[in-house]
């Protein structure tokens, strides 16, 4: 078997202690973590560091949409993407817009095809939202499709990319409410309507996975050799699922 680790020896100590803080890049070979603040690029024993010129708060989760961009969410509820290749930052909403200081525990998102953009997904203490820009302008739009709960985890991924259909599941985390919910998106539809500045993407409710006694704190897909994928969840009940 074998074992693989890295030490980092000055950050460490410093890391954010939030589950989704931590994510490996398999396309550059980095381990991306954040630091209270700083959004760190660990390879080959260096580390390399980005720090937001707006915003100031605590990293809260990180997820990587393709190879060199990534969406950082923060405990004010601020989130932006960075491309890491142009040395740009983004800025999909600040704490002013939002108007809520509810900490942002979970994104994930995916590319658009015929470069339409990013189609980003987050969650908090208040449920469950969707970001899309505006085609033309620097504006980003945010709206709920699920609120009632509170969400540790979502996940967003393709289910049949020829069909354009998108998969999205999420953690719950509230009372007798511990269970991934799921929900399905096609993605022309996110396009029609990003195009016709609509506001209301028909993200559909398909049903919930259950056996978790406590709160779902992360979730992960694996693609099978067969074509098949399995979706494992845990939960602060000590189990995986």
């Amino acid at each position: 078997m074998v074992q693989c680790s890295t030490r980092l020896a000055h950050h460490a100590a410093a890391a954010s202690s939030t589950p989704h803080s931590l994510l490996y890049s398999r396309k550059t070979d980095e381990l991306v973590f954040a630091s209270h603040a700083i959004l760190n690029f660990h390879k080959d024993g260096r580390n390399r560091t980005v720090r937001s010129r707006t915003i100031l708060a605590k990293i809260t989760c990180i997820t990587q949409l393709s190879d060199h961009i990534f969406a950082l969410g923060y405990d004010d509820g601020s989130i932006l993407i960075w491309n890491d290749e142009l040395q740009e930052e983004d800025i999909v909403s600040t704490q002013a817009e939002v108007g809520l200081n509810f900490s942002v525990t979970a994104l994930s998102g995916v590319i658009l095809s015929d470069s339409k953009g990013v189609f980003l997904l987050s969650a908090n203490a208040t449920g469950l939202y969707y970001h899309t820009k505006n085609p033309g302008t620097s504006l980003w739009e945010r709206n709920c499709f699920q609120s009632g709960f509170a969400f540790n985890c979502v996940k967003i991924e393709w289910l049949e990319p020829q069909e354009d259909q998108l998969i999205i599941v999420a953690g719950s985390a509230s009372p007798r409410g511990n269970r991934v919910r799921t929900y399905t998106c096609n993605a022309e539809s996110i396009n029609n309507d990003s195009a016709r500045g609509g506001p209301s993407i028909p993200i559909v409710y398909q049903g919930s996975l259950l056996g978790h006694q406590d709160w779902i704190g992360c979730m992960a897909w694996q693609q099978m050799t067969n074509s098949k994928r399995f979706l494992a969840s845990g939960s602060h009940d000590h189990k995986i699922r």
